[in-house]
């Protein structure tokens, strides 16, 4: 007999907010108009930077190594 499996959608749709002037999402929180309104977030399309981090989803994975990689990218666009 097949098991029913229950899965659960993520929606990631949110600008986190980082520091002052720095917010962190998805493509879907960048172009969620009504969260940037109510965040008081105005932007030009062409401020958007995206940066793919590679970061192995498991308990061996090593994030740490990773840091200096993304501080020096958060560096150059703040």
């Amino acid at each position: 007999m097949k098991e029913d499996v229950e899965t659960e959608e993520l929606v990631d749709d949110e600008p986190m907010h980082i520091t002052e002037r720095l917010f962190l999402g998805s493509i879907d929180a960048a172009r969620n108009v009504a969260a940037l309104k109510r965040l008081r977030i105005k932007y030009a399309e062409q401020q958007i930077t995206r940066t793919l981090v590679e970061i192995e989803d498991s308990k061996d994975g090593n994030l740490l190594r990773r840091i200096p990689g993304i501080l020096a990218v958060l560096g150059k666009i703040m």
